[in-house]
């Protein structure tokens, strides 16, 4: 049964739902009183359902703590007041036409989507940028009992292919844990890359689709 969810609806102005599926074939049960459903679950060659404007595939890396330490990196500051305008700025540039943007119905508020995600993780202090001109770069850690999370990392275009993503991941698996983790799209070949040469391996991998009912 898809569970209605109040964040997203609130976003992108539609009453929505998630769920997750286990195995094939996917069921996403009773949606009364929704117009979407985000669901996900393994991939194994499966074609969209017949109602989904967007299907993608979700790689999940995870690189453990090896008995070497990670090499050590110059510690990044947390956004400030002063600079979130810069990581919003540099969301909107770079982030806007993925997932959220290649959904006609949803581009219009893909946004609205990062402003709250960004300004929730600045509250919670998991925004790190990388400081010049007002900012360069960031990204985004969660944080939890034993494991990390790189939820969200992007480059201000101006400054893109100047080593800049390497450094904020080097800076992330410096942070000690004992487990980091990463999801990117399989279609994302430069983040695939960057994370399999830092020494991320595969965990699984799954597809997401917004199922579109009204």
């Amino acid at each position: 049964m898809a569970d209605y969810s109040e964040w997203d609806s609130q976003v992108f102005g539609y009453r929505i739902g998630t769920h997750r599926y286990i195995d094939l074939p996917r069921s996403i049960g009773a949606t009364k009183n929704l117009d979407v459903v985000f669901a996900r679950g393994p991939y194994r060659g499966q074609l969209p359902d017949p109602r989904s404007t967007v299907f993608e595939v979700q790689v999940d890396l995870r690189y453990d703590a090896r008995s070497q330490a990670s090499e050590a990196e110059a510690a990044l500051p947390l956004a400030s007041n002063t600079n979130l305008p810069d990581v919003l700025r540099i969301a909107e540039a770079t982030l806007t036409g993925h997932r959220w943007g290649r959904d006609p119905k949803l581009a219009p508020r893909a946004s609205n989507f990062y402003r709250k995600w960004l300004t929730t993780a600045h509250e919670r202090e998991q925004v790190h940028v990388i400081p010049g001109h007002g900012c360069r770069g960031f990204i985004v850690i969660e944080r939890s009992a034993g494991e990390h999370r790189l939820s969200l990392i992007a480059i201000d275009p101006a400054f893109q292919h100047r080593g800049y993503g390497k450094h904020l991941v080097k800076f992330f698996l410096s942070q000690r844990a004992t487990a980091h983790r990463v999801k990117t799209w399989i279609d994302n070949v430069a983040a695939l890359n960057l994370y399999c040469q830092s020494g991320f391996l595969v965990e699984s991998v799954e597809c997401v689709e917004h199922v579109w009912l009204q």
